[in-house]
């Protein structure tokens, strides 16, 4: 399983980090004093529309590739130790993806470090809604046509930027 990703995922992270290298220098412009990592992800619309929408078609693409295969591999390892791998691949992906907008955004605009415990909080709230994403789109595999089950973590994604996101502004920092 892992090897017929391997390719994929080795496109799509070099895609990303061009796309989050390239947003970090020309659309978020010049560095104001108070703009910093943190404020960015928790209002740049271009992080949230745009790079984590492609990792949702990402984790889309990817279920649908393994679920060509999925009655194969069942049948080789068995189901616990299939979702198991799977599980291990997501959290690895989840990361690799933070590590790689997390560090576009800091060698651009730094961070505040009076903020590191919102900017902790927020993120441990940012992977659990992206876990959660992940686990909705396993869904596929139970679904003949899974195709639906790309626009529910989309929406999940709009209501933590405009929804969550500010709520957690407001009560760490006080303004938004």
């Amino acid at each position: 399983m892992v090897k017929l990703l391997k390719k994929d995922r080795v496109k799509f992270y070099s895609i990303i980090t061009l796309v989050a290298i390239f947003g970090a220098i020309v659309l978020l412009g010049k560095k104001a004093d108070d703009i910093d990592m943190i404020s960015s992800l928790t209002s740049a619309n271009y992080i949230a529309m745009i790079l984590n929408n492609i990792y949702i078609f990402y984790i889309f693409t990817r279920c649908k590739k393994i679920k060509s295969i999925y009655d194969k591999i069942i049948c080789r390892i068995g189901s616990k130790k299939f979702f198991y791998l799977y599980v291990i691949n997501i959290i690895v992906d989840i990361l690799l993806y933070f590590f790689i907008v997390d560090i576009s955004l800091y060698l651009k605009l730094g961070i505040n470090y009076d903020l590191l415990h919102f900017f902790i909080v927020f993120q441990l709230l940012r992977f659990s809604c992206f876990f959660m994403e992940e686990l909705i789109s396993m869904l596929i595999f139970l679904n003949k046509n899974g195709n639906l089950f790309i626009i529910i973590p989309i929406a999940l994604n709009v209501i933590f930027h405009y929804f969550v996101s500010p709520v957690l502004v407001e009560y760490f920092l006080g303004v938004i």
